[in-house]
């Protein structure tokens, strides 16, 4: 992106910031997580891929935590073998997919959000459901609103409960308060950025936002059903 664009810019299609002083297509963290590997290690290919190998790690770690709290361990372990040998991971880590550095960000913050959301049902402590907000909340950062799942699964446990579908004594009734504590911390994350993008790029900003939506009826960027 340039301060002063070669072309002035105008919406005229969902590739048209190429032309643009700011890109908003993407939240920015996963720009920002690059950016300090940079000022680490200096601008190099190692620096690049670090944050994603990191991250990468860190999520099949989880995928063995959340498997252990749903079941056991054993399950944990097999589950986070199955995630450390699928190839669309090792594809993303090695940088063979386009926004590969996103979706191991996303994945990592939606895992970490998730884990911590069964804790928070399972021990039905206070502290988890933030801490699962604040995850949450970098998840959105990440790539918008995929980065809401956690918020999903509560909402449909909460709702599961007050059905009686779901009772279980080794599980704590998840309370509206709960799921307005969860959201309300990820909501402090999110905003700022939000906000700022909102008031200083209000036109790009509404743009992007209704390119997302696009996605659900609308062939975008390339993807279509045929």
């Amino acid at each position: 992106m340039y301060e002063q664009p070669y072309q002035p810019y105008h919406i005229s299609g969902w590739d048209s910031w190429y032309e643009s002083h700011v890109w908003l297509h993407k939240p920015p963290y996963a720009l920002w997580q690059i950016a300090i590997s940079y000022l680490i290690f200096g601008i190099n290919t190692f620096a690049l891929r670090l944050p994603s190998l990191v991250l990468s790690v860190l999520s099949v770690w989880l995928t063995y935590l959340i498997g252990k709290e749903l079941y056991n361990k054993h399950v944990g372990l097999l589950a986070a073998f199955l995630h450390g040998i699928n190839p669309f991971v090792l594809q993303l880590i090695h940088g063979y997919m386009f926004s590969d550095y996103v979706d191991t960000a996303l994945l990592f913050w939606v895992e970490l959000a998730c884990y911590l959301l069964l804790k928070a049902i399972n021990q039905g402590e206070t502290h988890y459901y933030i801490l699962s907000g604040v995850a949450q909340g970098m998840a959105y950062l990440s790539k918008s609103f995929l980065g809401l799942t956690a918020f999903g699964l509560v909402i449909s446990i909460y709702i599961l409960q007050r059905l009686r579908f779901f009772r279980s004594s080794k599980v704590q009734d998840v309370k509206f308060s709960h799921i307005a504590c969860q959201f309300g911390v990820s909501l402090l994350v999110a905003i700022p950025w939000t906000a700022y993008s909102f008031f200083r790029y209000k036109e790009e900003f509404l743009y992007e936002i209704l390119m997302v939506f696009a996605h659900l009826n609308t062939h975008v960027e390339g993807w279509s059903s045929g």
